[in-house]
Parts: structure tokens; C-alpha cells; sequence
């Protein structure tokens, strides 16, 4: 599967520096995959419904460690040992990984590593008012 206008594609370190710098404020998470990764090919209309569904909030992009010797030492670099991995990034640093391909666990993720990260908590916020 080819990346798409919602999930950007990272080929160098220019690349990922980019996006991640273009992400500002919202959590941006970077998928590293390979060509040959079976599991990645499976993950990936799940990461297209994710990337459409929290556009604004949450940005992505995927890394394909196999495309150049550039992405192969991106990959190393974030010391990735095994595909597909999610890399979460908040203001350009690392807040979270998650190695695995199960599409409930992987929404799971991003959604409590969003929570986690958010400057809002709406619904915090409404219980502790409704507590008065």
C-alpha cells in the first residue's frame, strides 16, 4: 500500500525532521515498516482510517527501513528492532513506542498516548465541574 495524501511518506533524515518539526503541537506518530513486512501491509488501511479520523489532532507518516541506506539508519537510529513499529512524537521528542500489527491495540495506543500528551482533557474537566 502506497502512502496517501494523510499518512506522509519519510525517505531521509530531511524527511523526518520536516515532519516532525510541521507536526507543531500535535502528536505525531511515524510508522517504520519494511517492503517485504506482511504485518505492515495488514496495519496499514487501519493507520489511513486513524491518520482521516484525527486529522488536526494527530499526524502520520511511515518510514520504510528497506527503501535506502538513509532509511535504514533513520530506523537504527530510533533503535527499531522489529516492524512494524510506531513511534510517538510530541514537540519532536520521542513519548512512546509501540511494536505490533493488531488494529485494536494499535488505536488503543493512540488514543491513550494522544490522552496523555493533549494540553486538553474535555472530559476530565467536565467531571471535575459536575463533582461541585
Amino acid at each position: 500500500a502506497r502512502a496517501s495524501a494523510h499518512v506522509a511518506e519519510i525517505t531521509s533524515k530531511a524527511d523526518m525532521r520536516r515532519f516532525l518539526r510541521g507536526a507543531g503541537e500535535q502528536l505525531a506518530v511515524v510508522i517504520v515498516s519494511a517492503d517485504a513486512c506482511e504485518a505492515c501491509v495488514h496495519v496499514f488501511p487501519t493507520v489511513l482510517a486513524l491518520a482521516k479520523s484525527m486529522a488536526g489532532c494527530v499526524r502520520f507518516a511511515r518510514l520504510i527501513s528497506s527503501t535506502s541506506e538513509e532509511t535504514q539508519q533513520l530506523v537504527e537510529r530510533c533503535a527499531v528492532s522489529q516492524v512494524p513499529t510506531f513511534l510517538f512524537f510530541k514537540k519532536g521528542e520521542l513519548k512512546h513506542r509501540y511494536a505490533g500489527s493488531r488494529r485494536g491495540e494499535l488505536i488503543s495506543q493512540v488514543m491513550q498516548v494522544q490522552a496523555s500528551v493533549s494540553l486538553e482533557a474535555p472530559l476530565g474537566g467536565l467531571r471535575q465541574r459536575n463533582r461541585r
